[in-house]
């Protein structure tokens, strides 16, 4: 019997290994000194950071990474690093067989969670360049929340590496609100509004610095705010981190950073600013208007940041969840 439970448990570790992805922790079993077996448990990914989303005071944690899905297998998982973006690689970009494509993709339609709400286009990998396809249970000014909210990405899905992977890890995450990325914008301390366009090891973005931020609290990070910082930049070449050590420890306090993403503009075709990936376009849970063709974004690039853009639901756009601290 014994015999058999360690071949049992050394073809458990052997499939394990084969199955094993990047964001995993290692973890290691000894078995009566007989036989010691390592498999992997994929790591929740969450950062630390607090932030304040409104005047109530709600904070919430950032994923730390743009979420990300294969159609092949149905699986959703956060990007290995914050600064992570396919900039329409992989299956971004319009092909054929999308629904069984085996590229990943991280810009989506909006409110195509898989959750079939009675809306014509509501799958990850939908195109369809008609505004009125991705409309929640056919509701006009319904936004991906209430009734509406398993239209979420985040909401509705398992996340490989969300937590309790085989468990009810649904409803655990979310995507914000046009309001409450307004709020969280307009956040002031010491160095006045919290955040900044800038670059992170070769790529730009937006960093978002969380409440009661404090870089003399972090190694490096008064020299860091004295001779490099500038808040409330809108330009990519301020704030530039190149050092994987001093990113780390600022990732470790809890800094958010969201990668430019581009954009499929009108369900298919990838565009940026000026036909470059040189913006960042992430979907917020808030409609826009009546008509119900258009949807607010958070938009950043070197000339803006602005929590209420609206574009067309068509429109392919990244998604960053959140997950809100419970007591």
């Amino acid at each position: 019997m014994k015999k058999f439970l360690v071949a049992c448990m050394a073809l458990f570790a052997s499939l394990t290994t084969i199955n094993a992805q990047s964001g995993c922790d290692t973890v290691s079993i000894n078995y009566e000194g007989n036989v010691t077996i390592s498999f992997y448990r994929h790591k929740h990914k969450i950062l630390q950071g607090l932030f304040t989303i409104n005047s109530r005071g709600t904070q919430i944690h950032f994923a730390s990474g743009n979420l990300q899905y294969k159609a092949s297998t149905n699986v959703w998982r956060f990007a290995d690093n914050q600064y992570d973006c396919l900039l329409g690689g992989g299956g971004n970009a319009v092909s054929t067989n999308r629904d069984s494509q085996s590229a990943w993709i991280d810009l989506f339609g909006w409110g195509t969670s898989g959750w079939n709400s009675g809306a014509t286009a509501y799958q990850p990998w939908e195109i369809s360049t008609g505004e009125l396809d991705y409309i929640p249970g056919g509701a006009l000014k319904a936004g991906l929340t209430g009734s509406y909210a398993e239209a979420d990405w985040a909401y509705h899905n398992l996340i490989l590496n969300g937590g309790n992977e085989n468990g009810p890890a649904a409803h655990q995450w979310r995507v914000l609100t046009s309001p409450e990325w307004g709020y969280l914008l307009a956040r002031e301390e010491g160095d006045g509004l919290m955040y900044g366009c800038g670059t992170l090891m070769g790529v730009p973005g937006i960093y978002l610095l969380p409440d009661g931020w404090a870089w003399d609290a972090v190694d490096g990070g008064a020299d860091f705010r004295a001779n490099v910082w500038v808040p409330a930049s809108k330009s990519f070449s301020n704030n530039v981190i190149s050092n994987a050590e001093l990113w780390n420890k600022f990732e470790t306090a809890g800094l958010v950073f969201l990668p430019i993403t581009g954009r499929r503009q009108d369900g298919v075709t990838m565009k940026g600013i000026s036909g470059q990936y040189s913006a960042g376009f992430y979907w917020t849970s808030s409609s826009y208007g009546s008509a119900g063709k258009a949807a607010y974004a958070f938009e950043f690039s070197n000339n803006k940041v602005q929590s209420n853009s609206s574009y067309t639901r068509t429109q392919g756009n990244a998604v960053r969840p959140v997950q809100e601290v419970t007591f």
